[in-house]
């Protein structure tokens, strides 16, 4: 029985596009995923545990205890560019769901916090609201302890990669964000998402992090343009 997600664009036996240059726009369309739910599938775009998550449209759910914790790994490899990704609450409570960047495989029914899960990673925790960070088979450790907990439907989570200044971001609509800095200069990275309970959902999507940052930073800010209304009702007539 083969699954269906909204994800980034993928391309057999090719890098996407978006891992040299940024691409226009959102860029999802449906692909499906086998059966197998194993990873490094290059046809594929997200591979995952088909035990315990149900993917559907751009829904990624935990559905089943079997495992306790059940992750989803992209197989686009990106080392170029800039690649942003939000991810939407859409469902559930709030406890130990881990989204953010890995290296290499990491095992799908695995915590990503334990090296056991293989790879290396940066990620985002729900509950606690810290960036962490696992190298190789290193202790986990916290970065950055005081970003906002992702704990209600709706709230949402931005994940920057920068591969070209070796950074990743982690950011939300408050505008408080942590910044993990010195990512292996010959690295190539995968976005993740790993969660612990059941009927947790998330809505995951990729987005053009170039047109976004410019498309902001031309708008006028609100105190600008209040600023501005204010000298114009001030001038006289």
């Amino acid at each position: 029985m083969l699954t269906t997600l909204i994800l980034p664009i993928s391309f057999v036996g090719t890098r996407s596009p978006s891992c040299g240059s940024a691409p226009v726009g959102p860029s999802t369309r449906i692909v499906s995923v086998r059966a197998e739910g194993l990873y490094g599938l290059s046809s594929e775009v997200f591979a995952h545990d088909l035990l315990g998550v149900r993917i559907a449209g751009k829904r990624f759910e935990k559905v089943s205890p079997e495992s306790t914790f059940s992750t989803a790994v992209g197989v686009e490899m990106c080392d170029r560019g800039r690649h942003r990704w939000r991810f939407r609450r859409v469902a559930g409570y709030g406890f130990r769901t881990r989204l953010g960047i890995c290296t290499g495989e990491m095992a799908l029914d695995a915590n990503p916090v334990l090296a056991e899960s293989g790879s290396s990673c940066w990620f985002y925790e729900d509950i606690s609201g810290t960036v962490c960070t696992r190298q190789g088979k290193e202790e986990v450790k916290v970065l950055h302890s005081d970003l906002p907990k992702t704990t209600y439907i709706g709230t949402d989570t931005y994940v920057i990669l920068d591969c070209d200044a070796h950074t990743i971001r982690f950011s939300g609509p408050s505008g408080d964000e942590g910044e993990v800095g010195r990512l292996p200069k010959e690295g190539s990275f995968k976005i993740f998402i790993s969660a612990d309970t059941v009927g947790d959902a998330w809505e995951v999507v990729k987005e053009d992090a170039l047109a976004t940052e410019d498309l902001n930073s031309s708008r006028p800010s609100r105190l600008k343009r209040l600023t501005d209304a204010l000298l114009r009702w001030l001038q006289p007539r």
